[in-house]
């Protein structure tokens, strides 16, 4: 599939001005470089989108950048892009309500309806999390293990080669962590 080179584009600077400043937890690199690793690995699948390659480069925008809103995301990339975006982003309420247990399921359930290519996008975002997170925080990255487990359990639409990608990931983590602290 051609991808839409002039919308990545916008894509690609509208996320790097919306995440100026921001670093990345336990890299301490900037932010930008987040989304555009989970976009590389978006637009390596089979049948991917534009939209699809848009909203991996922007998944993190509503959740982390208080000044762009969803009416922003839609007016300037699109319905489909939106669409995707926001599958992908915890609301406000749930990022500040319930205990994490909660927020989780939420975020499963979500998930679960959204779709293939929102649940590719997110395997692909799992991905570029898993390494940093077990690495940097071995206790969290237990507890990120086990929730990143049911949360792809919870999407079986993905693309099979990142899914299994991500499985696969989880697996060596957990046989890794559970070495490590033995």
């Amino acid at each position: 599939m051609t991808l839409d080179t002039i919308k990545v584009l916008d894509a690609v600077a509208f996320a790097t001005s919306a995440h100026d400043g921001q670093r990345r937890k336990y890299e301490n690199t900037p932010y930008i470089l987040h989304p555009i690793r989970v976009a590389k690995r978006v637009s390596c699948i089979d049948q991917v989108t534009t939209d699809m390659v848009c909203a991996a480069l922007l998944h993190d925008v509503l959740e982390d950048c208080p000044q762009i809103t969803s009416f922003d995301i839609e007016n300037r990339f699109g319905h489909e892009v939106y669409r995707l975006v926001s599958a992908l982003t915890d609301d406000k309420v749930v990022r500040n309500g319930p205990n994490r247990a909660v927020r989780k399921a939420m975020t499963r359930d979500r998930l679960h309806v959204a779709g293939w290519a929102a649940q590719s996008i997110k395997c692909a975002d799992l991905i570029d999390n898993l390494s940093s997170i077990v690495a940097n925080d071995k206790n969290f990255g237990k507890v990120f293990i086990f929730e990143a487990y049911a949360l792809v359990e919870a999407m079986p639409l993905a693309e099979a080669t990142i899914r299994d990608e991500i499985l696969g990931d989880l697996e060596y983590f957990k046989r890794w962590g559970s070495t490590a602290s033995a």
